[in-house]
């Protein structure tokens, strides 16, 4: 499946309230460049297959990534969360 890929190359498990999501970095970063700069400035995500997302709920990270799937913006009711993923 597309969505929810098993783990491997290319693949990050995003991990949130101590759940996880799978999602391919390429789909991410080509979606958000908030993912775009977490994957490319070095930083030891850049490589990590696990990575801690804070900030969000799981609902709210699971918009994101589907989002990132559909090419459709997930509606945040806060600004703050809308405003980090433009």
């Amino acid at each position: 499946s597309l969505r929810n890929p098993p783990a491997g190359p290319g693949v990050v498990t995003l991990v949130i309230e101590n759940r996880e999501i799978r999602a391919h970095r390429f789909v991410l970063a080509c979606a958000f460049p908030f993912f775009e700069a977490l994957f490319r400035i070095g930083l030891k995500e850049a490589s990590a297959e696990r990575i801690p997302i804070g900030n969000l709920t799981f609902d709210q990270l699971q918009a994101v990534v589907e989002a990132a799937y559909t090419s459709q913006r997930p509606d945040f009711a806060d600004e703050a969360s809308q405003n980090a993923f433009e």
